[in-house]
């Protein structure tokens, strides 16, 4: 299994978070503890768990990603992160995959899932988040690192033929121009560019 786009995506190493993360990682705020154990797949520089240390959450955080560009960062942050999951052993009361799964092709996508059924707590949470296919203004094939799109009920849809129950899903990060709003609502097309998915296994 792969993970990797830090490459293309990111540029030097003194990498802050933007508005638009901090917006996409407060959806998590409600699922997340102090005392956790959260597994970050595709965690590059580990900006989600600068987020939590930025909001106080004291978690056992481990973070993966093939990138050892991106992975020595990490570590200069003083994370524990790991370039294979073979590695990472235990069970995660948390798993995120931020803007993983537009770069894996399905069957990927789907051995992944087989890895976080292995590792989710009975409780735990799955966290998702990845482009919005049904935005037409956002430019997914313009990163050529992207494979395959997902729509709010693709996703779903995914995640449940894998045994997973959705406990949360939202259209997240709409436009604020208002002629494209406009065109998004006279379409019927979604004027939401990204996707939130929280899920958790079938009991």
């Amino acid at each position: 299994m792969k993970i990797s786009h830090f490459e293309i995506t990111n540029k030097g190493t003194n990498i802050k978070l933007n508005k638009w993360e901090k917006d996409k990682f407060k959806i998590c705020l409600k699922y997340i503890k102090n005392g956790m154990s959260i597994l970050d797949i595709g965690c590059s520089t580990c900006s989600f768990f600068d987020f939590l240390r930025e909001n106080k959450i004291n978690a056992n955080m481990i973070g993966f990603d093939i990138d050892k560009k991106a992975l020595e960062i990490a570590k200069t942050k003083d994370y524990n992160v790991y370039d294979s999951l073979e590695k990472i052993k235990g069970y995660f009361d948390i798993i995120t995959m931020w803007e993983v799964i537009e770069h894996l092709q399905l069957e990927e996508f789907l051995d992944y899932l087989d890895y976080v059924k292995r590792h989710l707590k009975i409780d735990g949470k799955l966290i998702i988040s990845t482009p919005n296919i049904l935005n037409p203004f956002y430019p997914f094939w313009a990163e050529p690192t992207h494979i395959r799109p997902y729509s709010l009920k693709s996703l779903s849809r995914v995640l449940e033929s894998q045994g997973f129950r959705i406990v949360y899903r939202k259209e997240t990060h709409p436009l604020k121009h208002p002629i494209k709003i406009l065109f998004c609502l006279l379409t019927s097309q979604s004027f939401y560019s990204k996707l939130i998915v929280v899920a958790e296994l079938q009991k």
